[in-house]
């Protein structure tokens, strides 16, 4: 948030005060307070250029290890194979004595640990070489953060503590975070590709129905957008750039004014004790602070917050692609005053335009 310096907003005040027939001194504090956001807004500019390449270059990272993985067919690091290997020579030990004693209950049942083990490594292995492939192919969210970027980068490299505890279960440790296999797997968020191709299709058919002469059925649409949402992908939804756009809805959300998409009542179920609807027409006001836009944007958006909840961000998504695929329709319709088919602009029969949206 801009904050100018108090020698500025003393001497603004101060000029206030005295501002009858003085508007050069006015005008000059007016001056020095532009100056000053501006140096701010140059600050922050600077400030996110930064954090741009710092993650440009996480990712960049996480690539080639990622690259690197793949052409060794998911080898694992020398963390699991020294783990692994001192477990072996122990059960080593362990069969020989029992051979020995012509215990074969017990040898059979060190073989079983040995055959666990080997199956153990390759679902390890075909993880490994799982998830390094949706980072190879360019298939890794947006929405994936900092600090899973860094996880993902050392279990690649082999850099993460290994450790199995009696039941067999794995554990990786890296920067005193400790995963499960599991939960390393899902750590390799997937962008949203189904979902688009669901979308973009939606999108499609909702401009040949117009043509078509069929009516908009809004309730049927936001079914069936309601029904490809889940908590797992609301994220990639919100941080993919997605049907080549430049940006992705949290990066539109987070532009002046991009906080109007949002539905009133699910803001307000954010906003606490906050009047954000101080006229009551159902809108954003426009004059509440950066501050309160970010608390409302960051409740929406991120898991992490004590506002966040699911079905809120869900309804609006569903709302957001509703609204897209209405304007879709919108493009198809007819409009008996001009003789066209809404925003296409064509002259072109609806055959052809049906032909066209479609081939």
């Amino acid at each position: 948030m801009a904050i100018l310096s108090k020698g500025t907003l003393s001497a603004y005040s101060a000029a206030q005060q005295q501002s009858t027939g003085n508007n050069t001194l006015l005008g000059d504090i007016a001056s020095a307070v532009s100056g000053e956001l501006e140096e701010v807004k140059k600050e922050q500019e600077q400030k996110l250029e930064e954090e741009k390449k710092a993650r440009e270059k996480k990712l960049a990272d996480l690539k080639k290890t990622s690259d690197e993985v793949v052409q060794i067919g998911g080898s694992l690091g020398n963390n699991v194979f020294d783990a692994t290997f001192s477990e072996v020579e122990g059960l080593e030990e362990r069969y020989n004595q029992a051979l020995i004693d012509g215990d074969e209950r017990e040898a059979a049942r060190i073989r079983a640990e040995l055959n666990n083990i080997k199956l153990n490594m390759n679902t390890q292995k075909e993880q490994k070489n799982t998830i390094a492939s949706i980072v190879s192919d360019d298939l890794l969210s947006d929405a994936v953060n900092d600090d899973d970027i860094d996880f993902l980068t050392a279990y690649n490299s082999g850099k993460t503590e290994y450790s199995k505890d009696a039941d067999g279960n794995v554990t990786h440790t890296f920067n005193g975070r400790s995963l499960t296999t599991e939960e390393i797997n899902n750590l390799a968020v997937i962008k949203p590709k189904e979902q688009e191709n669901f979308l973009t299709k939606l999108y499609s058919n909702q401009e040949v129905l117009a043509l078509e002469g069929g009516q908009f059925d809004q309730e049927k649409v936001s079914n069936s957008i309601r029904q490809q949402i889940t908590s797992k992908n609301i994220q990639p939804l919100l941080k993919d750039k997605m049907f080549g756009n430049k940006t992705s809805i949290y990066e539109e959300l987070s532009q002046p004014g991009g906080m109007g998409a949002i539905s009133i009542r699910d803001l307000k179920t954010l906003a606490g004790d906050e009047n954000i609807d101080k006229d009551g027409d159902g809108v954003l006001d426009s004059d509440i602070s950066e501050e309160l836009k970010a608390k409302l944007l960051d409740g929406l958006t991120n898991p992490n917050n004590e506002n966040y909840t699911p079905e809120v961000t869900q309804e609006f998504l569903v709302n957001y692609f509703t609204q897209q695929a209405s304007k879709n329709y919108s493009k198809g319709a007819f409009t008996p005053a001009t003789g066209q088919f809404g925003d296409l602009r064509t002259n072109l029969g609806a055959d052809s335009l049906i032909d066209n949206l479609i081939g």
